[in-house]
């Protein structure tokens, strides 16, 4: 007999397409929203997490007991992809999306309130995704996948923002990032997927 090996937490439902703006046996306090991307445990205290709504409400959402209640922490933007400082977890950074571009938010009350920190960011093209990643050895280094500029990195803490080489082609296909993980041992070490279906490394940083 095949185990459940997960449990639903958070439902993401389009309500004009279903009809329905609930689940039948969802936990109490779970937000039913549209779509999102990924959730996302603090490194320091695993039983918050973070959830990035990018549909018609949107907002960032968080949970404080492991997922069973949820409060939506911030409601300005569409939130793609969030992380979590793992030095500091009152240190909370964000991708959102829209027509303006990349906007990178920084929170550093857990998430409360956010500033933007987009300075070098590509301005002018549709954002829908963005994947962040932050070093655990050196938390002032992140790095920002875009949906057609490729990848770029901050060495401040997100104030300043650079793009960085790994060999990418020139087509939007091999610019636009569908995922950006990176090795938690060899934080240098970086794996980028395009939507050409291609995989890039880098074992620098991207230097």
């Amino acid at each position: 007999m095949l185990r459940q090996s997960f449990r639903l937490l958070y439902l993401s439902l389009s309500i004009n397409a279903w009809g329905a703006s609930a689940a039948p046996g969802a936990p109490a306090g779970v937000y039913l929203g549209f779509s999102g991307q990924t959730a996302t445990v603090d490194p320091r205290h695993h039983r918050t997490v973070y959830f990035p709504d990018s549909g018609n409400v949107g907002g960032l959402w968080r949970s404080l007991d492991a997922g069973n209640t949820w409060i939506q922490v911030d409601a300005s933007d569409n939130f793609l992809s969030v992380t979590v400082d793992p030095t500091k977890s009152s240190i909370v950074y964000a991708s959102t999306s829209g027509l303006g571009g990349y906007q990178v938010l920084k929170s550093i009350d857990g998430g409360a309130s956010f500033s933007p920190k987009s300075i070098g960011l590509p301005g002018g093209e549709t954002a829908n995704m963005g994947f962040l990643q932050v070093n655990p050895q050196r938390s002032n280094v992140l790095y920002l996948g875009t949906e057609g500029s490729a990848v770029f990195k901050s060495t401040d803490a997100a104030e300043t923002w650079f793009p960085i080489k790994l060999g990418f082609g020139d087509t939007h296909y091999d610019l636009a990032i569908s995922g950006l993980v990176m090795d938690p041992e060899s934080p240098d070490t970086l794996y980028a997927a395009t939507a050409f279906h291609s995989v890039y490394k880098t074992s620098t940083g991207g230097r």
